[in-house]
């Protein structure tokens, strides 16, 4: 009667778990960076919701994003957007300008989202999520759109 285990069966069984965390590791990452891209598109969608309130009550469209809307500011603060005067970048992935967001610089009265070309997978996960049908919205004016 056999009361321990060879040193062939340790072996084996080390290998088997070995091959299913590496299996399991890439997955977890995956599944990370599909979190961090739907919270950059929900703190988007709020922060595109504030602005928009903020124009209204003030009458008013500032080049500032962070003072139109605290959401978009707490992207910046967080490290997953850069913002200057009438700009903002979206950092996903290894892509620092994956998404970027102009206020029309002539008349402040539409925003624009363009995509950056590239490869990255969770670049490319974020801007799947983010339909610029929902966001290309004239901000003030006659023409305001809801």
């Amino acid at each position: 009667m056999k009361s321990a285990f060879t040193m062939i069966e340790l072996i084996f069984v080390i290998v088997i778990l070995g091959v299913l965390a590496s299996m399991a590791i890439p997955k977890l990452n995956a599944t990370r960076d599909d979190a961090e891209n739907v919270k950059i598109s929900a703190t988007l969608r709020n922060g595109t919701n504030e602005m928009i309130s903020y124009m209204l009550a003030q009458g008013i469209v500032d080049s500032n994003f962070s003072k139109m809307s605290k959401a978009l500011a707490s992207l910046e603060s967080s490290g997953l957007a850069t913002m200057s005067s009438n700009n903002m970048k979206l950092i996903s992935g290894t892509v620092n300008n994956c998404i970027e967001i102009d206020l029309n610089a002539t008349t402040q009265n539409e925003m624009y989202i363009t995509y950056a070309s590239t490869t990255d997978s969770s670049c490319i996960g974020l801007q799947a999520l983010i339909k610029t049908t929902n966001y290309n919205m004239k901000v003030r004016g006659t023409n305001v759109i809801y």
